[in-house]
């Protein structure tokens, strides 16, 4: 019985001293705790006897009864493999790359799927059915420019309220949206002469170089 001598007293001194003269050294602890670990990363279970040498005590340390027949009943009929520490290295070795790889996989897949995705919203932004269609639609996307032009540069303040006429951007806009309208709904206005007669009242010509 435990804690008892040969007599079948209690000497819980002596139990204690060995249970402490038995316990393996912190290293071999350890060790056994990384050897788990890895087998959890690997994929691989450690069945069977196990023996470890510390080699500052110069002692051979082996599992404890207990640990073997819990893993000689997990064991069964399955097939069991053993490991030198090196092939046990290698084997972490290689699933940290395999793990990098499949990472790096997704993260080229995750960035090909947002540029796909990014160049289809550019195409449905920029098509139309006819050509007039896609032109007031890129007219529509380079109209912006001029309202943030206003606010970063010259600090005007921007539409808090769509309703309130008394904002100069929203006239501004309005305005923008008025005249292109007009332009774009005369088939017979002259959008070159349009440029022209701007650049001679005030100065401003835009041109493509």
């Amino acid at each position: 019985m435990k804690d008892r001598n040969a007599e079948g007293y209690p000497d819980p001194t002596a139990a204690r001293a060995i249970k402490a003269a038995d316990r393996p050294p912190e290293e071999i602890i350890m060790f056994r705790k990384m050897i788990k670990a890895l087998s959890v990363i690997c994929h691989v279970r450690v069945l069977g006897k196990v023996t470890l040498v510390d080699k500052k005590r110069a002692a051979v340390v082996m599992m404890t009864r207990a640990e073997r027949r819990r893993m000689e009943r997990e064991s069964g009929s399955r097939t069991t493999y053993q490991f030198t520490l090196e092939q046990i290295e290698a084997m972490k070795r290689q699933a940290v790359l395999d793990a990098k790889e499949k990472m790096k996989e997704e993260i080229a897949k995750e960035i090909d799927e947002h540029i796909q995705e990014e160049w289809k919203q550019r195409e449905q932004e920029m098509s139309g059915e006819n050509e007039q269609e896609r032109i007031e639609k890129i007219l529509a996307l380079l109209m912006s420019v001029p309202a943030r032009i206003l606010c970063e540069k010259f600090h005007w303040k921007g539409v808090r309220d769509e309703n309130d006429h008394r904002s100069k951007l929203l006239q501004f806009s309005e305005a923008i949206v008025k005249e292109v309208n007009r332009i774009c709904g005369d088939e017979n206005a002259d959008i070159r002469k349009y440029r022209d007669e701007t650049y001679e009242l005030y100065g401003v010509k835009y041109e493509v170089k």
